[in-house]
């Protein structure tokens, strides 16, 4: 794909994720995995009427190469306490400000499924990002 190949890609989506995971449990498993230190950016989207994640993430990285690692390393991760395997892939959204400010919209803003209600569990900036 001609477009994404010229964009800077730093944000990935991490899929199937387990429902019951918050934001400590997922920057646990970053850890485990040896990037937590490069995440700037981590929106763990929350289904409210079943209080729980959506099963999927978006992490932005400090830099196009940590993400290209992240995602490969992330691609069949098996999450702790589960027998869930990740998938990772490129975002639709690239960036840290950009996925900052899609976050802070709220869903009636929002271009990307706007008749789903849902928010962020938490937005975490890295110090120094």
């Amino acid at each position: 794909d001609i477009e994404v190949s010229q964009q800077i890609l730093t944000t990935v989506v991490v899929r199937n994720i387990p429902r019951n995971f918050q934001v400590p449990d997922l920057l646990g498993e970053l850890k485990l995995v040896g990037f937590l230190n490069f995440v700037t950016f981590v929106n763990l989207p929350e289904d409210r009427k079943k209080a729980q994640n959506r099963g999927y993430a978006f992490i932005n990285l400090r830099t196009p190469d940590a993400a290209f690692c992240f995602r490969k390393a992330l691609n069949g991760h098996e999450w702790h306490e589960s027998s869930d395997t990740a998938m990772a892939d490129w975002a639709i959204v690239q960036g840290h400000d950009a996925n900052a400010a899609l976050a802070q919209e709220t869903p009636s803003k929002r271009q990307i499924r706007p008749k789903k209600k849902y928010r962020e569990q938490c937005l975490i900036p890295v110090k120094g990002a």
